[in-house]
């Protein structure tokens, strides 16, 4: 058995999200593909040094996706 690898984790979770795309309604594909969409677009993040509210961490991982919707 292959140990599990962050590599191998993310190519299960792929196929996983791959699995779910044919049971979608049109609507719900144009939102998956804007979504993915808009994570691929180029990342530039600055943070307020004297807030909190979010992380490095946070800008990351979801970038301008929240302000998407």
């Amino acid at each position: 058995m292959e140990p599990i690898t962050p590599d191998l984790a993310a190519k299960t979770r792929i196929n996983r999200i791959i699995s779910y795309l044919p049971h979608l309604r049109e609507g719900q594909l144009i939102w998956v593909e804007r979504i993915v969409l808009q994570f691929r677009q180029a990342k530039a993040f600055i943070v307020n040094p004297a807030s909190n509210l979010l992380s490095d961490c946070f800008l990351e991982d979801f970038g301008v996706a929240p302000l998407f919707f």
